[in-house]
């Protein structure tokens, strides 16, 4: 049941990704270009990086008010700093 959950999840987050985005780099990808971005986009984003920034023996759960905490404080990271790049950004917002 929870693989069928997660399997679907994950489907239908890969099917909002913009058609014409191959790969995305977040070492490059500027605050102001995220900010423009929908909101599906950026629950995808935030996602990759709750899991990219987890430690190897952290417990595999997901906390979604943490994610969403997170977010909102990338948001306003990246609105006062739309030259920033999303990984900096975040990198800030996580402390």
């Amino acid at each position: 049941m929870r693989f069928t959950l997660a399997l679907g999840l994950a489907l239908g987050l890969a099917a909002t990704v913009p058609a014409a985005a191959q790969k995305l780099d977040l070492r490059t990808l500027k605050c102001d270009e995220f900010i423009k971005q929908d909101k599906d986009f950026h629950g995808q984003i935030l996602m990759w990086l709750s899991a990219y920034s987890m430690a190897e023996d952290d417990d595999p759960v997901i906390d979604f008010d943490q994610i969403i905490a997170t977010g909102q404080k990338l948001g306003r990271t990246c609105a006062q700093n739309p030259a920033s790049t999303v990984m900096a950004a975040y990198e800030q917002a996580s402390k």
